[in-house]
């Protein structure tokens, strides 16, 4: 982790910031994590520097607000001093050296959490009873009828996974305590207590990972404005739909399709993801972990998004059964942000991140002509400051077009050295499962910044 501010706020890029730019340059790994804290103090030579870097590496680099992260730490009771120090642990996980330590939870999949609401509680691919019974969906007379059973499914979820996930830390803090890794956290040797079980409280924290974030949000927008403001199709032909996945029913798939999606900066459907996002946390901060540290959510799918894709019927948002969800975490699902860059960018950063105090992940594609001469690298630097001050969190670039993509998977011998973002991690496209390169492919390419 590189850039940012020091202790009394002051720019802490240096000599070093770019020794370090030079060094990636020249080795490129795929195994560590390279983070660019950024904030209005960052001269444009580093930023500039680091995004030429990003370009010649195919975006390896990931770019974290610093106004964002210190704000979340600062909600924390964390003094000043101790929260402008931040680095990113791990993938994407803000973490303040010696002070704080984040615990990785279970995935939470939002989006067969709203099919268990629109289904009375049953799996649409299974048949089973998983969740509550919230009433019987075509008899749903109103948004707010939605929006509840919506809730009381998610009232259920958040307490099993915190049971599961106590069970987990009691494991971890009796049979598996880090010693060597407390003496290097304040409070641990003070208090007499392991840091797997508490020892560096209130700084602590429970990331409750969320999965499909964008998808229940298009898919919340999807009914409210088709069935119940616009008055296109009826909850009863919206349920026959999702129960026979648009077999035989391509109008309305092609209805759903058409509503606004999450990223191209509509306040419509950025504001419904916002509302869950409130949602999911108020629920998940009543509970505590077995030391009395508190859940927070982290917005990262790795490629969870795959796997629990395949677990999940038919959206309202227009997704089949078993299609992938969203991926990155806050990425909008695959294809639909269709505004532009710009329009992408200012969605995620409408979004609360105070509320997603456990990180999350922003992917975005751009194609290289898009970066090739110093004007339009001039402009993408600006594009990343401001999205960074102006409310994102997180952001990281594939810089790479399509055809190569396309090209690498018919002849991977030719394509052994191209590195692309995953999620929350780089790796060779072409030692990719063929799901996980089509995924990647689908993605918005940006043609302009």
């Amino acid at each position: 982790t590189i850039g940012g501010v020091t202790k009394e706020g002051k720019n802490a890029v240096n000599e070093l910031s770019y020794l370090f730019l030079e060094a990636e340059l020249d080795v490129g790994l795929t195994v560590e994590e390279f983070i660019i804290r950024v904030n209005k103090n960052n001269p444009d030579t580093f930023l500039m520097k680091a995004c030429e870097v990003a370009k010649s590496l195919k975006g390896k680099l990931k770019f974290i607000s610093d106004d964002t992260t210190i704000q979340q730490f600062l909600a924390k009771g964390m003094p000043v001093e101790y929260a402008r120090d931040y680095i990113v642990a791990g993938c994407f996980t803000p973490t303040v050296p010696a002070f704080s330590f984040d615990t990785s939870a279970a995935m939470v999949n939002l989006p067969l959490i709203l099919e268990l609401a629109l289904n009375n509680g049953v799996s649409r691919l299974t048949g089973e009873q998983i969740g509550p019974q919230t009433g019987d969906p075509e008899k749903f007379t109103s948004f707010d009828d939605v929006w509840n059973a919506f809730k009381t499914q998610v009232e259920a979820v958040v307490p099993k996974g915190m049971l599961l996930r106590n069970a987990d830390r009691k494991v971890y803090a009796d049979y598996a305590p880090c010693p060597f890794q407390s003496a290097l956290f304040e409070g641990c040797i003070q208090k007499g207590v392991d840091i797997t079980n508490g020892g560096t409280a209130p700084y602590i924290t429970e990331g409750h990972g969320i999965v499909g974030l964008p998808n229940v949000g298009d898919s919340l927008a999807a009914i409210k404005k088709a069935v119940f403001e616009d008055k296109k199709i009826t909850m009863r032909r919206l349920i026959r739909a999702l129960d026979n996945n648009f077999e035989g029913d391509e109008e309305v798939l092609h209805l759903l399709k058409s509503m606004p999606k999450f990223g191209n900066d509509d306040d419509y459907v950025d504001g419904i993801v916002n509302d869950v996002v409130t949602l999911v946390e108020s629920e998940i901060s009543k509970y505590r972990g077995i030391a009395g540290t508190k859940p927070v959510i982290a917005a990262a799918t790795g490629t969870g998004h795959l796997a629990l894709g395949k677990v999940t019927g038919a959206l309202p948002d227009g997704r089949k059964a078993g299609e992938p969800l969203s991926e990155g975490g806050i990425s909008p699902h695959q294809g639909r942000n269709i505004s532009g860059l710009t329009a992408t960018l200012k969605s995620v950063a409408k979004l609360d991140h105070l509320k997603i105090a456990g990180g999350s992940v922003l992917n975005v594609r751009l194609n290289p002509e898009v970066l090739k001469d110093n004007n339009k690298m001039k402009k993408f630097v600006s594009l990343v400051r401001t999205y960074c001050e102006t409310g994102g969190y997180h952001v990281q670039f594939n810089i790479v077009d399509s055809g190569m993509l396309k090209d690498a998977q018919k002849n991977p011998d030719k394509y052994r050295d191209l590195l692309v973002r995953v999620a929350t991690y780089s790796a060779y496209f072409v030692e990719l499962s063929t799901t996980l390169q089509n995924d990647i492919i689908a993605r918005v390419e940006f043609q302009e910044v």
